[in-house]
């Protein structure tokens, strides 16, 4: 596969629940760097429109239940196996609050290595 291909192709998930303030900021960060990413959020039944919002912003939303709690054990389920199906050749799994500051350039290299 063309690397340059392979690096264009990335996954970015995270992890949601009531965060339309800080959606717009996440999903812009990582389209900058990554124009044609793909964005998965997961959502635990937002009540503050975070799901219609990251629709509206082109991501996929994949909503779960935890019962109202901050569950470490379902967090950790999604994240260990969202990248596991990605269907992606790179995935980057976030909490929102997250922007990690890397580029195509730096994962071509990376790859290079």
């Amino acid at each position: 596969m063309d690397t340059k291909k392979k690096i264009m192709e990335i996954t970015i998930y995270a992890m949601c629940y009531n965060e339309s303030a800080m959606l717009p900021i996440f999903v812009a960060h990582y389209r900058e760097r990554f124009p044609k990413c793909q964005i998965v959020i997961w959502d635990n039944n937002s009540t503050d429109g975070s799901q219609e919002l990251a629709r509206s912003l082109g991501c996929e939303v994949r909503p779960y239940e935890s019962g109202g709690e901050l569950r470490d054990a379902i967090h950790s389920e999604i994240k260990d196996t969202s990248w596991k199906t990605s269907p992606t050749a790179w995935s980057c799994v976030v909490d929102m609050d997250e922007l990690c500051d890397i580029n195509e350039a730096q994962l071509l290299e990376e790859d290079r290595a």
